[in-house]
């Protein structure tokens, strides 16, 4: 059962928390010691939170899934954890969750209850609204990083938020995009009130908001030449995330997108190294 406890906690999901990171590493803050350790701690209470969330939609889900031909696999929905610890669990990690960050600030320990509010808003109901529920996974990954500006003492240029929001928006539509393409049963029912032709306008609309933000951020600052190279390779990433999304398999998922592409990883990875040489002293 603990092995199967651990696989409902869906830990493969976590490495969207490294989103944590992006605002101090935007304000070049990375080299202090204390900001890597309250980045940290951020990361382990985003991934305890999200889990926590994962547990309660599994719950609330569980005759669903078990009439699902995929998700009739997933732990609870097989019968391999206890419906009863479910709860349980939930709430002690949602607990531990707003405990690691009391050591860092009021502001992040507030980002996290956020998050938990939002997540269990949207398993109990708004999930089946459509379009907020668009609003709210974005938001999950707006307040990420915003727990790791709180968590760093940073704050928030306008650029960064417009980015952060509109990839947000991007990654989001584009998941539900590629389910409406791929998925032919009825998963999630909300998908039906949506049409394909006005989610590819949101992606566009949502990539040219990104992608003109970022280079108004390259133009608001010293080291244009690193920060234009930074500008570039995040609408290449864009474009190649939702080309993968369409054409790929695995689009609804979107960690497996980013993982399973070697060109994402290496546009990733240049992205990065371009914003590190922008901000460092």
């Amino acid at each position: 059962m603990t092995v199967a406890f651990w696989r409902a906690l869906r830990p493969s999901q976590w490495s969207k928390n490294v989103l944590v990171v992006l605002a101090p590493a935007a304000a070049g803050v990375l080299d202090q010691a204390d900001v890597v350790r309250d980045t940290a701690l951020m990361f382990v209470a985003f991934s305890l939170a999200a889990s926590a969330g994962y547990l309660v939609n599994d719950l609330l889900d569980l005759e669903a899934d078990r009439a699902h031909p995929i998700k009739r696999h997933r732990p609870i929905a097989a019968g391999e954890v206890p419906v009863a610890i479910v709860p349980v669990g939930a709430a002690v990690l949602a607990g531990a969750a707003l405990a690691v960050t009391a050591p860092i600030r009021t502001e992040a320990t507030a980002v996290i209850a956020v998050y938990l509010v939002t997540v269990l808003a949207y398993s109990f109901g708004l999930k089946r609204v459509p379009y907020l529920e668009l609003v709210i996974v974005a938001s999950g990954f707006v307040l990420r990083a915003v727990g790791g500006a709180a968590a760093a003492d940073v704050p928030i240029s306008i650029w960064f938020a417009i980015v952060v929001s509109s990839t947000a928006v991007f990654v989001v539509v584009a998941k539900r995009e590629s389910e409406l393409t791929h998925i032919v049963d009825a998963q999630r029912p909300v998908l039906s009130r949506y049409r394909q032709a006005r989610m590819i306008n949101v992606e566009l609309l949502a990539i040219g908001s990104a992608a003109l933000a970022h280079a108004g951020w390259a133009l608001d600052g010293d080291r244009i030449g690193a920060r234009a190279a930074a500008a570039v390779l995040f609408l290449l990433a864009l474009l190649r995330y939702r080309s993968r999304t369409v054409d790929g398999p695995h689009g609804e998922d979107p960690v497996a997108v980013v993982l399973r592409d070697p060109v994402l990883l290496v546009l990733g990875a240049a992205w990065a190294a371009a914003v590190v040489v922008s901000v460092s002293a």
